[in-house]
C-alpha cells in the first residue's frame, strides 16, 4: 500500500508542476512574498539559490536571499536523508503555497552547493519588533537572557527581556548547549536568528519569537557588573533597599522541592524558589549555595540560578503546618508545608500533571501532583488525606499584594507525599441520591399499584353492593309476602267467608246475616291498621337505624302522646343490637300492646321495658286501664292478641298476658337472641 501512496504523491506533484510550467518559474524570495495568498496557491513554480539560516529536519527549513526570507516545507515523499545545517547554500526548485500566515514554498527537489558565510543580518528596533514583513527574516537583536530550561520536544528555550517586552528564544538542545547557556543568565547577549511569529486561525500577529541556530550565533555583550564577585545574602535580605537586582548573590539553603528546570530550598528568612537552565539535578534535603540573580515575582523573590553548588546530602527539613500558619499565609511563599486531614474532592488532568481538588477545614485549595505521576488507585473522592509539598500563594485580586492573599496551591513531588487516612462512607451523598431516586420510584409504582388496586376494589365492591341489593331486595320481597301471607292474606280470607255467610243466611235470617257483616266490618278494619303497619314497618328508618328502643320513642310515643297518655320507656341489661327480624317482631307486638291500650283501655299511663339478658331478651309493654278477663276469649272481630302470640311463635318466645278488669294490662314476651329464634316456631308458649 505504502508504494502506491507514493506513487499517488508523486503523480500529483508532476501534475501540479505541468499545469504550472506554463508560466514563468520565479527566481526569488522577494517574488514570492509579494504574492497573495490567493496567487501563492496556484501553485507557481520557483527556482532559487539561497542560504539556509535554520533547519527543522525532517519537516522544513529556512532560507535568506537577497535580503529576504521564507520558511520550505519538506514533502514526506522526499524527506529521507536530508541533512541541512545553518549556512549551508542550497539550489532549490520549489512551488508556492499560501500557507498559515505568509506564503511558503513546497520543496521539489534541492541540491547542497556547500557551505558558505551568513546574510547581513536585519537590525530588530522597537519600530519593526512586531512587524509582519519581519516573519522568516534573519535578524540581530540585542536583550538580555533571563531563565531558560527544555521543552517537553527537547526544544532549549531561553526567556529574553527585550524592550520591555518578554520573548522566547529556541535552539535545538544539546548536553553543550544545556551546559553553557547557565554562562549567559541574566547576561545582555547579541545573537543573530530567524524571526518567527506567533498567529491565529484569521493569519492575526499574536506574538513573536526567535530561532537561533546554535550558541555560537549568541554573544555576550561586556561583562554583568554584578557578576566579578556574589554577595552572600540570606533568602529573607533579598532585593531589600540595600541590594541590588543587578548584583549576583550567593544563597544558601535546603533544597525541599525539586521540578524540571527549578528547585525550592530553605534558608535564613524563609523559603524560596530557584530557577535553573537544566543540568545538574539535585535531591530533597541538599544543602546546597545557589549563584545568580534575584528578580522579582508575586509575594516573593525569585532567583535565576547561574550556579547551584551541592555542599552535602542530608534529610529535608520538618514541614511547616499549614492549619497553623493560615493566620500568616504570606509568609508561606514556597515553602515546606504539611495539611493534615484534608479531604479529597476529585481530580482532573493538565499540562502540569494531576490538579486535585482538596478542602481542609473552610478552605478550598489544588494540589498539583506532576507529570508522569498518577494517582493512587484507592484514592476516591471523601477520602481523609495528608499531604506535605511546597506552597504556591494565589490570589483573586488584579494587584498582587502580600494583603490580597487570598488562597494556596500545592505542589508535590511524588504521590509518597500522599497518605490516606480513611476511605468515605458507603453512604455517598451520590449513593444516597440513587437510593433515594430508586425509593421514590418504587414509591411511585406501589401508589399507582394501589390505586389501581383501589379501581379494582371500588368496581368490585359496585359489583357486590348491586349483588347485596338485589339479594336484599329479593329477601325484603320474601319477607313481605311473608307478611302479607300471615296477616293481610288470612284475614282477608276470613273477611269473604264472614260476607258469603251473610249473603247465605240474609234471606233466611237477616239478624245473623247483619252479625256476619258486622264482624267481617271489624276484620277489615283490623286489615287495614295491619296494612297501615306493614307500611310504616317498610318505612321506619328509626328502627333499621337505631334499634328497638329508638323505633318505641320515635313511632309509639307520638301517638301516646296525641290520645293524652304518658309513655315511658326504660331500658334494663346490656343494650345491643339484635337480629332485624327479631328486633320488627318485638317491635311489632309492643306497637301492638300499646294500640290496643290506646284505644281499648284508656290508661294514663303506659310503660315499657326491656331487659336484655345474655340469651334471652324481654319486652313488657304495661299500661294503668280498664283491663279486661285474660282468661276469656277475645272479643268477635279482635285479632290483635292472635297476631302478638303468632309473632311470639315464630320467635321461639313465650307469651304471657295478665290483665283483670279494673286493674291495668301487662304484655310479657321473653324471646331468644340465638340466630336460631329466625328458623320458625319449634313449640308455641300460651
Amino acid at each position: 500500500m505504502l508504494p502506491t501512496l507514493f506513487r499517488a504523491l508523486v503523480a500529483i506533484v508532476l501534475a501540479a508542476v505541468a499545469s504550472a510550467s506554463a508560466q514563468e518559474a520565479l527566481t526569488s524570495i522577494k517574488s514570492l512574498r509579494d504574492l497573495t495568498s490567493t496567487q501563492a496557491a496556484q501553485r507557481r513554480v520557483v527556482e532559487v539559490e539561497a542560504t539556509v539560516t535554520y533547519a527543522m529536519l525532517p519537516s522544513g527549513f529556512f532560507i535568506h536571499d537577497q535580503g529576504e526570507g521564507v520558511y520550505v516545507s519538506i514533502p514526506t515523499v522526499i524527506q529521507s536523508n536530508m541533512v541541512l545545517h545553518a549556512s549551508d547554500r542550497v539550489r532549490l526548485k520549489a512551488m508556492t503555497d499560501p500557507g498559515e500566515y505568509f506564503p511558503r514554498l513546497l520543496c521539489l527537489s534541492l541540491t547542497n552547493e556547500g557551505s558558505v558565510v551568513l546574510p547581513q543580518a536585519t537590525p530588530v528596533t522597537p519600530e519593526n519588533l512586531f512587524s509582519p514583513e519581519l516573519d522568516c527574516q534573519w535578524v540581530k537583536v540585542t536583550g538580555d537572557i533571563v531563565s531558560a530550561e527544555i521543552d517537553p520536544i527537547d526544544q532549549l528555550v531561553m526567556t529574553l527581556e527585550l524592550y520591555g517586552w518578554t520573548f522566547k528564544v529556541v535552539m535545538q538542545a544539546s548536553e553543550a548547549n544545556v551546559r553553557d547557556v547557565q554562562a549567559l543568565m541574566m547576561r545582555q547577549v547579541t545573537f543573530e536568528g530567524v524571526a518567527a511569529t506567533v498567529f491565529n486561525q484569521q493569519r492575526q500577529t499574536t506574538g513573536r519569537f526567535f530561532y537561533v541556530p546554535s550558541l555560537k550565533y549568541i554573544q555576550a555583550m561586556d561583562e554583568h557588573q554584578g557578576t566579578n564577585a556574589p554577595v552572600s545574602l540570606a533568602v529573607g535580605d533579598l532585593l531589600r533597599t540595600d541590594t541590588a537586582s543587578a548584583s549576583m548573590v550567593r544563597v544558601g539553603g535546603i533544597v525541599t522541592y525539586v521540578a524540571k528546570n527549578e528547585l525550592c530550598l530553605r534558608g535564613e528568612g524563609g523559603s524560596l524558589r530557584v530557577l535553573l537552565a537544566g543540568g545538574k539535578t539535585n535531591q530533597l534535603g541538599d544543602h546546597v549555595e545557589v549563584v545568580g540573580y534575584a528578580t522579582i515575582a508575586p509575594f516573593r523573590p525569585v532567583l535565576r540560578a547561574r550556579e547551584v553548588i551541592t555542599l552535602r546530602s542530608g534529610e529535608p527539613p520538618e514541614p511547616v503546618d499549614m492549619v497553623t500558619a493560615m493566620t500568616n499565609l504570606p509568609s508561606l511563599q514556597a515553602e515546606l508545608v504539611k495539611v493534615a486531614n484534608a479531604v479529597y474532592l476529585g481530580a482532573q488532568e493538565n499540562p502540569e500533571g494531576v490538579v486535585m481538588h482538596c478542602q481542609v477545614q473552610n478552605h478550598f485549595f489544588e494540589v498539583i501532583l506532576p507529570k508522569p505521576f498518577s494517582l493512587p488507585a484507592k484514592l476516591v473522592p471523601g477520602c481523609a488525606i495528608n499531604m506535605v509539598g511546597t506552597c504556591e500563594l494565589t490570589t483573586t485580586h488584579a494587584l498582587a499584594l502580600p494583603a490580597s492573599v487570598d488562597g494556596f496551591r500545592l505542589h508535590l513531588t511524588s504521590p509518597r507525599d500522599l497518605i490516606i487516612l480513611s476511605r468515605p462512607s458507603w453512604w455517598t451523598p451520590q449513593r444516597s441520591l440513587t437510593v433515594l431516586a430508586v425509593a421514590v420510584g418504587f414509591g411511585i409504582l406501589g401508589m399507582g399499584w394501589i390505586l389501581s388496586l383501589r379501581r379494582r376494589v371500588a368496581a368490585q365492591t359496585k359489583i357486590i353492593g348491586g349483588q347485596i341489593q338485589r339479594e336484599a331486595t329479593l329477601q325484603e320481597r320474601q319477607r313481605i309476602a311473608r307478611e302479607l301471607h300471615d296477616s293481610i292474606e288470612q284475614e282477608m280470607g276470613g273477611v269473604a267467608i264472614q260476607i258469603s255467610n251473610a249473603r247465605r243466611r240474609l234471606s233466611q235470617d237477616p239478624t245473623q246475616a247483619d252479625s256476619a257483616l258486622t264482624l267481617a266490618q271489624e276484620m277489615i278494619r283490623h286489615c287495614r291498621s295491619e296494612a297501615r303497619t306493614s307500611i310504616r314497618d317498610l318505612r321506619s328508618v328509626a328502627l333499621e337505624q337505631g334499634g328497638l328502643p329508638r323505633a318505641i320513642r320515635e313511632l309509639l310515643a307520638p301517638a301516646a302522646t296525641e290520645a293524652n297518655i304518658q309513655l315511658t320507656l326504660s331500658e334494663q341489661g346490656s343494650v345491643a343490637r339484635l337480629d332485624a327480624r327479631l328486633e320488627s317482631n318485638l317491635f311489632r307486638v309492643a306497637q301492638e300492646a300499646v294500640t290496643n291500650a290506646i284505644h281499648h283501655a284508656f290508661p294514663s299511663k303506659i310503660e315499657i321495658t326491656v331487659d336484655y339478658g345474655p340469651d334471652f331478651v324481654t319486652l313488657s309493654v304495661q299500661d294503668d286501664g280498664c283491663g279486661f278477663d285474660a282468661a276469656s276469649a277475645p272479643p268477635r272481630g279482635h285479632f290483635g292478641l292472635l297476631g302478638m302470640q303468632e309473632r311470639a311463635n315464630q320467635q321461639h318466645s313465650r307469651l304471657i298476658i295478665e290483665s283483670r278488669p279494673g286493674a291495668g294490662t301487662k304484655v310479657s314476651l321473653r324471646t331468644p337472641t340465638s340466630s336460631d329464634s329466625n328458623r320458625g316456631p319449634k313449640e308455641s308458649y300460651s
